[in-house]
């Protein structure tokens, strides 16, 4: 079937990568810690999951109303790259602290409205983007009221120890929503964005010069995601190819993206899209990370609010990116959690060149 153009797509500016370069595995299967160097990033939550706590008591997971990764944003019905996770609450809801950290301060932003920031520590330090990491931060936005002790210790320059399961606050609606939530985040190594480090290179939280947000769904067990694979339109030499992913919507944690072209044997050419890495998108501003697309691969979110029953995205390979067929060979997808943990699919007539 054809995919309606009201769906909206991705910038992905996107690696060709020959069978003899592809891209590095995943984080967790075969490119994990080796006991011999830093973790990698699934390795050092899963060491800390013992001892996380879920945000937001009152509501279940399968309340998450927007997951990390491009999206359909529910107040403007746009497209948004969302670099947090979203669980909807009543406004009063207690907010907890994720895990034993340090409170940083009290921020508030155009867009987060009141936001409280805890950093906090990794067991051993992480292999992530180049850097060995020691640091990672939560950020909870939108807050209602920050619990009075927090308030006390930000007048006043203080930073106290929080442990985990403190409540440090209440859902409410500031900044820019049209739905009482809580927005997470989890920053690794720098609190500050990208743009915020590039736009200040002598701040206090520059110097590592990559985008620091990942998926907030680590401090959640490892759990089946229900991940699910299915062409909507087969790719031909004039019509896009279209594959469904769908996951359960109390665990939309889907991270990675590849799209093969290959015979039997080997794979000619892949193309890598990596929420948590960036690779495949510009993250140097948000202006930039928000801009279609449609020439390259593309992801093609699907609105998803906290009462779906299912999180579905579209990856979209446009007919013009693949400019040559063999006969042999097929095409296949490749979409991967947080975790490594993966599921494909094969398409494409191998009798079929162009």
């Amino acid at each position: 079937m054809a995919l309606s153009r009201n769906i909206f797509s991705i910038v992905s500016v996107l690696a060709l990568t020959t069978s003899s370069a592809l891209a590095a595995p995943p984080p967790g299967k075969g490119g994990g810690n080796n006991n011999n160097g830093p973790l990698d990033l699934p390795s050092a939550f899963e060491a800390m999951q013992a001892d996380t706590i879920w945000s937001v008591p009152n509501s279940p997971q399968d309340h998450i109303s927007s997951t990390f990764g491009p999206r359909i944003k529910s107040s403007s019905n746009a497209y948004d790259w969302h670099r947090g996770l979203d669980i909807h609450g009543e406004i009063g809801d207690p907010i907890l602290s994720a895990y034993d950290g340090e409170f940083v301060g009290i921020r508030n932003y155009t867009s987060g409205g009141t936001t409280v920031i805890i950093e906090h520590q990794f067991p051993e330090p992480v292999e992530f983007q180049g850097h060995q990491i020691t640091t990672w931060y939560t950020l909870y936005m939108h807050m209602d009221e920050v619990a009075a002790y927090l308030v006390t210790a930000d007048s006043n320059d203080e930073h106290p120890i929080i442990a985990a399961g403190d409540q440090i606050g209440t859902v409410g609606m500031t900044g820019s929503t049209v739905n009482p939530h809580l927005h997470q985040e989890i920053r690794v190594g720098s609190r500050c964005s990208l743009e915020y480090q590039l736009d200040n290179p002598n701040s206090g939280c520059s110097g590592l010069f990559f985008d620091p947000h990942v998926h907030p769904l680590f401090l959640q067990p490892e759990t089946e995601n229900g991940l699910s694979l299915s062409v909507s339109t087969s790719l031909t030499a004039l019509e896009d190819g279209v594959i469904e992913i769908s996951s359960e919507d109390q665990y939309p944690d889907i991270n990675r993206y590849e799209f093969q072209i290959r015979d039997r044997k080997n794979v000619r050419a892949s193309y890598v899209l990596d929420l948590n890495e960036r690779t495949g998108f510009d993250a140097t501003t948000n202006d930039i990370l928000d801009i279609p697309d449609e020439t390259k691969p593309y992801l093609s979110p699907v609105p998803f609010g906290y009462t779906a029953d299912h999180w579905t995205t579209y990856l979209v390979i446009p007919a013009s990116f693949v400019t040559n067929k063999n006969n042999g060979e097929s095409f296949r997808v490749i979409a991967t959690d947080i975790w490594g943990n993966e599921q494909s699919i094969n398409f494409g007539d191998k009798k079929v060149s162009w």
